[in-house]
């Protein structure tokens, strides 16, 4: 989120005096607009939200570490995302103690420049590299899980998002000349019409939004085509697939973007609010698929509370007497059969850290001709 330009700061109502940035109005005029402050809604809804992505991310770090035992470059580069995630929140609460949330006529003068307009320039920058940051780290878990022209697909959205989204953080520090124009109404310089930033804006909020739900629609293609049970399947491609949640979030963003040019900054605080929640929803989105293998760890863990560690071992029912048919063959399905200690295989990653297991299930068979043999069979 970049703020316009010096040029295009709100000019004062008919009647007002003083400097254009921050009207002053008479008494009358003031008694007749509104008072209200989105300070302490965009605060609530900033830090609520950190804290959410927050907790989801030390989750997967932890199962990562548990599991794993390495950190991959999604987890850093996750990580690198969260940080700035962090450092706007931060500067959400700086600018709020300033006047952010109040209607332009109620912002105190001296605060304006530039205790308001740098620090909200810099939360911008920030803003938009957790975004950028945090789609680049979900398109990397799915490079490792792609082949041939669907890896192709992924490293596009992947380029293209840091080019979209760089740029409009780039933008914001180049629009005028000299620099420090931006913010120092004391300063002469020269900036761009602000419909430049406006409509440049509304292309990379509106592409950021599809990619999202281009890579919540990613995992589908691949983890169909994998050997898994068909619930595995629609549970672990449910669970990469929360990105849709963020496509949301950058929708309302999007719409609520033209706020950001308005002529009164209260009128900013809704886009303030739903670029936390896009980039917040994306880290957890991202983590959500680790955590899903966790939480299945976790019950498989209890339902083997019986098993011993030395071996195949049965539960009560599977140790119950088998039915014979007329033929004199009998057959009981330990489908649930499990291995202890060094089992290396069953219910383990089938594509390294990618937090998509395996599970082997086994036929045992036993005949009449030789009642001390037994076939076993992996289905």
């Amino acid at each position: 989120m970049a703020v316009a330009p010096p040029d295009a700061s709100p000019a004062p109502p008919d009647g007002a005096t003083g400097d254009p940035r921050i009207p002053t109005l008479t008494p009358e005029m003031l008694a007749a607009l509104p008072h209200d402050n989105m300070g302490p809604t965009v605060l609530v809804v900033t830090w609520v939200f950190t804290a959410i992505a927050s907790i989801f991310l030390a989750l997967r770090l932890y199962c990562k570490i548990s599991i794993n035992r390495r950190i991959w470059w999604d987890d850093s580069i996750l990580l690198a995302s969260h940080i700035c995630l962090l450092v706007q929140a931060g500067l959400t609460t700086f600018l709020v103690s300033v006047g952010y949330g109040l209607h332009i006529w109620d912002f105190p003068k001296e605060n304006f420049a530039p205790w308001f307009l740098l620090p909200i320039t810099v939360r911008g920058t920030f803003s938009l590299v957790a975004l950028t940051w945090s789609k680049t780290a979900f398109g990397v878990t799915l490079l490792r899980l792609t082949t041939g022209w669907t890896r192709y697909i992924v490293w596009f959205i992947i380029v293209t998002v840091n080019i979209s989204l760089g740029l409009s953080a780039l933008l914001a520090w180049v629009q005028c000349r000299p620099l420090n124009a931006m913010w120092d109404p004391m300063v002469k310089g020269d900036c761009w019409d602000r419909d430049i930033m406006k409509n440049y804006n509304l292309f990379s909020g509106a592409y950021s939004g599809a990619m999202d739900f281009a890579l919540a629609l990613l995992p589908w293609k691949l983890l169909m085509g994998l050997q898994m049970r068909k619930v595995e399947k629609i549970g672990a491609a449910t669970a990469m697939s929360m990105g849709v949640l963020a496509g949301i979030a950058a929708v309302v963003k999007t719409v609520n973007l033209p706020n950001l040019y308005s002529n009164d900054i209260y009128d900013s605080a809704q886009l303030m609010i739903w670029d936390t929640i896009e980039a917040a929803i994306t880290i957890v989105a991202a983590s959500i698929p680790v955590l899903r293998v966790l939480l299945r760890n976790i019950s498989t863990s209890m339902g083997k509370g019986s098993s011993n560690n030395k071996g195949y071992s049965f539960s009560k029912s599977q140790k119950s007497t088998p039915k014979h048919n007329l033929s004199g063959r009998g057959h009981t399905d330990y489908s649930n059969l499990s291995h202890g200690g060094g089992d290396t295989r069953s219910d383990r990653s089938i594509l390294g850290d990618k937090d998509i297991k395996r599970v082997d299930v086994f036929e045992v068979k036993y005949g009449r001709p030789n009642e001390n043999s037994f076939e076993m069979k992996s289905v």
